[in-house]
């Protein structure tokens, strides 16, 4: 891929703000995905299938259709559908697992991962891209990951950047260059919701950044309220959680890592100084796997014929091999107090997810879907312009009721199960 495309362009104008480009760009373009399905293509019959078969989104992106698309009439109109679904399957209990076919979303998403890694590692040596990483705090290590596994002839420069990157996060004071955001992209654009801040103009501390990823999508105290669920377990859950990230040093041992929600909510609750010094081991185990890295990518080297690059057997085996050596995608401590409730807690109803974890009878779990059910219909009436004078009520929640009891609370999503994927022998 040597050639300078449309891809190449939203890399280049991408490196202008701070933080990993590639969590940036794939957030970005799952985003777009959302709003247009929501948007646009809601009522595309073999996109409805599609998301009817695999009961909806996963809860990252299921959340990201409301707090970062804001598409609430879109989602109600999904979600009505697959929630009916839902109920027919469990009454005659055939509902099984993640239903037939993944997250939709998650496919573009990880599609948008792999088309901007490879442009990067393809051009990376170039004149002011390697810089433009370097300063604005590099790649990722899940990213990093994943691109040192793919290769490419720009990969040298890219890890130097990034060993830059790392030496640089020692000093807590110091930040990534920032430029003027792109004004289009650091707005919501459906509806009228306010304006609310891009990813990339809040970075946050630039040492996390670098250990886990950019900061997820962030939410309200209202559209907490509005998403409250009913699941024993998830309520359950989110209490210990929010227990727990008071006081992390009690969670998690020390260097132990936590998953990318987990560690911005730590973030912003007790604040970079004592999260800094919670994740400062794992920083400096970082920084010394990035200088083996970089010295063993001399053997990694592609085969370069003047404007062409060939990936030779061992390279590509070498690559594996060094994406393999970086430290390791944590076992969140955090998840794990969260997740400790599954078998223990006894309520209903459940979210769907729970409910086919504990194996409960479903019947409270499918009167409490049947309620959103009807308040979606309720929702989606009101919209309509010939009701749009009648009182509004209840059903204004319905969108967040329906999301939470089908893909759970907010937060219980692994990120980096792709990145895994990327480094298990799988070429990208």
């Amino acid at each position: 891929m040597s050639g300078r495309h449309t891809t190449y362009y939203e890399v280049r104008d991408a490196l202008a703000a701070p933080g990993c480009v590639i969590c940036r760009l794939a957030t970005r373009s799952a985003r777009r995905f959302l709003e247009s399905v929501a948007f646009e293509c809601v009522n595309d019959l073999d996109l409805r299938v599609r998301l009817r078969d695999a009961r909806g989104f996963c809860n990252r992106h299921a959340w990201m259709l409301l707090d970062d698309a804001r598409e609430p009439f879109g989602a109600g109109i999904i979600y009505r559908d697959v929630i009916r679904s839902t109920i027919r399957a469990a009454s005659s209990d055939s509902d099984t697992g993640n239903g037939r076919g993944g997250c939709i979303a998650c496919e573009f998403h990880d599609g948008a991962i792999r088309r901007y890694i490879s442009v990067l590692v393809e051009h990376g040596a170039e004149p002011g891209l390697a810089a433009a990483v370097e300063s604005g705090a590099g790649l990722c290590l899940p990213h990093a990951r994943v691109a040192i596994g793919t290769g490419g002839r720009g990969l040298a420069a890219l890890m130097r950047a990034m060993l830059t990157v790392a030496e640089s996060t020692r000093d807590p004071s110091w930040r990534p260059l920032l430029q003027k955001p792109n004004g289009e992209t650091s707005r919501v654009r459906a509806g009228r919701s306010a304006a609310r801040p891009a990813p990339d103009e809040e970075t946050g501390d630039p040492l996390i950044a670098l250990i886990v990823g950019a900061r997820p999508s962030r939410w309200s105290v209202a559209d907490e309220r509005m998403g409250a669920t009913l699941c024993a377990v998830c309520r359950d859950g989110d209490a210990r959680v929010d227990k727990a990230v008071s006081v992390p040093e009690s969670t998690l041992e020390p260097g132990e890592a936590s998953c990318v929600h987990h560690a911005w909510l730590v973030h912003d609750r007790v604040g970079p100084v004592r999260s800094r010094a919670m994740f400062g081991s794992i920083g400096a185990a970082l920084r010394s796997a990035l200088v083996d890295a970089h010295r063993a990518l001399t053997v990694a080297a592609p085969l370069t014929l003047g404007p062409l690059t060939f990936a030779t057997r061992r390279s590509r085996q070498a690559c594996l091999e060094i994406a393999r050596s970086l430290p390791g995608e944590p076992m969140c401590g955090f998840c794990r107090v969260r997740d400790s409730t599954i078998e223990s807690t006894q309520g209903d109803p459940f979210c769907r997810r729970h409910a086919l974890q504990i194996g409960v009878d479903p019947s409270a779990s499918i009167a409490w879907w049947s309620t959103i059910a009807d308040g979606l219909d309720e929702y989606i009436r009101k919209n309509d312009y010939r009701f749009r004078d009648e009182a509004r009520g209840a059903e204004q929640r319905a969108p967040w009721l329906a999301i939470s009891a089908m893909a759970s609370s907010r937060g219980r999503w692994r990120l980096l199960d792709f990145h895994a994927a990327a480094t298990q022998g799988r070429r990208r």
